[in-house]
């Protein structure tokens, strides 16, 4: 009968984990595709390149064309006559204009420059309409602030920093909805596990059950061993459907972050540890410094105040512009004439503008801004020290829960043996149910452990490369479609 009682409980514990086929890695790569979290990381990452290209073609020349397609103009206005004098004359005029167009940005110094070509037609409707044209064959111009802050130069500088960021974000955002999934993964199946264990004890303690029921009716134990028995299996009952509304609500929040529907995740598949024994805490660093968005987070932030500083630096009230033109024009009644012989125009303005008295607002502009550059400085001192702290304190605990991992599974091992020795012992009546009992929770404490510390080696592995953005499986950097 004894040997009977252990071959079962062996077949049942067996036979519990050769249902399983729903694994890890099917729900890091459902989550990396089908999550809200990665679909959202996506749209940041699209928001942010439709934001790159719009800087890249915002320097490109631009080509327009305007116009007036008539303006018409009936009015009664005052004019000085041919002897000096004044008087209301009613005016009725047609004005038709059209002028090509093309500007281009100077990055480098901040200005603009433009050529243009544009065609002019008057019309004076009296007793009979009078026409006459104007023709600016070409004009080019330019127009450059010689003293001002300049913003291409910064966003220049700017651009591409937030958009290496913005790809890292993304990958940064991948890696975290594993590590998020990960998570729910291990607390569904350490439920799971403890509802198989429920389940494989309430199987035994009613086989004990009904061997301690025929032991009494031949008087060979007590009532009271009979009704413990009793109440261990009314207690597990309880336990078992509890254990089965906290799997379903778990199953459920599993698909809800996925994106899938409850009835697609069966049993869980209990995951074997990942293939690497330990990471280094300086190449974690060292990876960090090259792939990480921490890095590329504080070159945005400098930049940004180093350019607050230079406008504040440059806004002091005194400017200095340069507005130069050269152009052919010539104006006629006849429009063949137009483009014949046209007259030459030039224009060449240098204004400039010098506040005599500011009452220090100018300095204090600075002295503002060159605080907030420095408070900037230190932060990103700080926050480099604290995340290198992180990273250390992250990897050593991988590397702890991978050694914890085999003195789990040895004490799985160790509580199966002695769980085995007990239940003869208690079968024979060697030993209490008290000394059983001590025995089973062992066991049973061993397996959900190893559950337990599973999950902190693989949420612990994920959160690394979220941190370094660096597969240490792989040994490469993650790049915009990482492995799983």
């Amino acid at each position: 009968m004894k040997k009977i009682l252990i071959f079962f409980i062996l077949c049942l514990k067996i036979s519990c984990f050769s249902q399983s086929y729903f694994s890890v890695q099917n729900c890091i790569r459902i989550a990396r595709e089908r999550s809200a979290e990665a679909r959202t990381a996506r749209n940041n990452f699209d928001i942010a390149t439709y934001d790159y290209q719009l800087y890249r073609r915002s320097i490109l020349p631009t080509l327009s064309l305007s116009g007036n397609l008539p303006a018409l103009n009936r009015t009664i206005s005052k004019i000085t006559m041919p002897d000096g004098s004044e008087s209301f004359v009613a005016q009725s005029t047609g004005n038709y204009t059209a002028t090509l167009s093309i500007q281009q940005p100077i990055p480098f110094t901040g200005g603009n420059f433009y050529v243009s070509s544009g065609l002019q037609r008057l019309d004076i409707y009296h007793d009979s309409t009078i026409s006459s044209y104007l023709g600016n064959l070409i004009s080019v111009g330019i127009s450059q602030p010689l003293v001002t802050y300049n913003p291409y130069k910064w966003q220049r500088k700017l651009a591409p920093v937030q958009y290496r960021k913005a790809e890292r974000d993304y990958i940064e955002a991948l890696e975290n909805a594993s590590m998020q999934v990960v998570t729910f993964f291990f607390n569904l199946l350490e439920t799971q596990t403890s509802l198989q264990i429920a389940r494989q004890n309430r199987e035994v303690t009613d086989t004990l059950l009904s061997m301690a029921r025929q032991k009494y009716a031949l008087g060979k134990i007590t009532e009271d061993v009979v009704l413990e028995l009793e109440v261990n299996r009314l207690n597990l009952l309880v336990q078992i459907e509890e254990l089965g509304q906290t799997l379903a609500e778990q199953r459920q929040a599993l698909a809800d972050y996925l994106g899938i529907f409850s009835d697609d995740i069966g049993e869980l598949q209990v995951p074997d540890m990942i293939d690497l024994p330990s990471i280094s805490g300086e190449q974690a660093c060292r990876e960090a410094e090259y792939n990480g968005t921490l890095v590329l987070d504080h070159a945005q932030r400098k930049i940004t105040a180093e350019s607050d500083l230079a406008r504040a630096k440059a806004d002091n009230g005194f400017s200095v512009d340069l507005q130069a033109a050269f152009g052919l024009s010539k104006n006629d009644e006849l429009f063949k004439n137009i483009y014949r012989n046209p007259l030459d125009q030039e224009q060449i303005t240098l204004s400039f503008n010098l506040p005599l008295i500011d009452w220090g607002i100018a300095r204090y502009k600075r002295k503002k801004a060159k605080l907030a550059l420095d408070n900037i400085n230190k932060t990103i001192d700080k926050e480099k020290l604290d995340f290198r702290r992180t990273l250390q304190s992250t990897v050593n605990q991988y590397n702890l829960q991978t050694s914890q991992i085999r003195l789990v599974n040895k004490t799985i091992d160790l509580s199966s043996t002695r769980y085995k020795m007990s239940l003869e012992k208690y079968v024979s009546g060697k030993i209490d149910y008290l000394e059983y009992s001590a025995a089973l929770s062992e066991k049973n404490s061993a397996r959900v452990l190893y559950i337990q510390t599973l999950q902190k080696h693989w949420v612990k592995y994920y959160e690394i490369r979220k941190l370094t953005l660096y597969d240490f499986l792989a040994e490469r950097k993650i790049e915009m479609l990482p492995s799983l």
